[in-house]
């Protein structure tokens, strides 16, 4: 993809995604809160900007007795000299992409920034807003999602 930030309005940035194995976290899980949780599910995908590692998301269905058509976008990483860049966004809108022909894709939040910028990006819904209610017995984020955290969960749209 091709993707051209505000900041850099003289200079077009040209990045490339590809799906990588489960071990690419390693290099970018220092820079996430989940630094020490392994990824048990899902599919993970890599960003690299003039072959650079720039980016890392994994999306995983979403663990649930019944509901069968949700993906989560999970452990989504912009490394910090290219945060703010709406590269993040541009990321998950591509991945978004590949997974919601049949399915819903979601991406639960409690980062005020990236809740704000997926306010203001049309491909995505605000579908819950609030602080988080208790997880069920077997919910995977009852280790993740602290109770009472203001989070909010958006909905692919495109």
């Amino acid at each position: 993809g091709i993707y051209a930030p505000k900041a850099f309005s003289r200079e077009t940035l040209q990045f490339n995604i590809y799906r990588v194995e489960k071990t690419n976290w390693d290099y970018f899980k220092e820079y996430h809160y989940l630094n020490s949780s392994p990824l048990y599910q899902g599919f993970c995908y890599e960003l690299k900007i003039n072959n650079k590692k720039v980016g890392f998301c994994n999306i995983a269905r979403f663990p649930h007795p019944t509901v069968k058509d949700v993906y989560n976008i999970q452990r989504i990483v912009i490394v910090p000299e290219f945060q703010g860049f709406g590269l993040g966004i541009k990321f998950m809108n591509e991945i978004a992409k590949l997974y919601n022909k049949n399915n819903r894709v979601r991406v639960i939040t409690s980062l005020k920034p990236f809740i704000t910028a997926l306010n203001k990006n049309k491909n995505w819904k605000c579908k819950r807003f609030g602080r988080a209610n208790k997880p069920g017995k077997n919910a995977t984020r009852a280790k993740t999602i602290p109770n009472k955290r203001l989070t909010a969960t958006f909905e692919f749209l495109n």
